[in-house]
């Protein structure tokens, strides 16, 4: 019984290697040296209860984490919503508070004039 279609099948001893180009790197590393632990190092601290990134602290791009509450349990899930919900009340009261000093600026221009 032949489908008339030949299935290639690769493994090591038929693998043909295609070049490849990869990924060059131009800006200079930020990489701090002697940050590195060893293994032993690590499952020491783990052992004794110490924290295992010993002060090491991670460089980000400037984003920011948001959490997703779809993996959340529900006490962390009130936390969020309650602090997201004082983010907002916070943020449109300094809308408020630079609307008004818009309007306080105008009233005091229209007056001077």
């Amino acid at each position: 019984m032949s489908t008339g279609h030949k299935f290639k099948i690769a493994n090591s001893m038929n693998y043909q290697f295609t070049q490849q180009t990869g990924e060059t790197i131009t800006k200079p590393s930020m990489t701090i040296p002697d940050q590195t632990m060893s293994i032993r190092e690590i499952l020491d601290r783990y052992a004794r209860g110490l924290p295992i990134e010993a002060g090491k602290v991670p460089i980000y791009d400037g984003e920011e984490y948001t959490p997703d509450p779809r993996y959340m349990d529900l006490a962390d899930r009130q936390e969020y919503m309650e602090y997201a919900k004082d983010q907002i009340k916070a943020y449109k009261e300094s809308k408020t508070d630079q609307q008004n000093e818009v309007k306080t600026d105008q009233k005091s221009d229209a007056q001077a004039e």
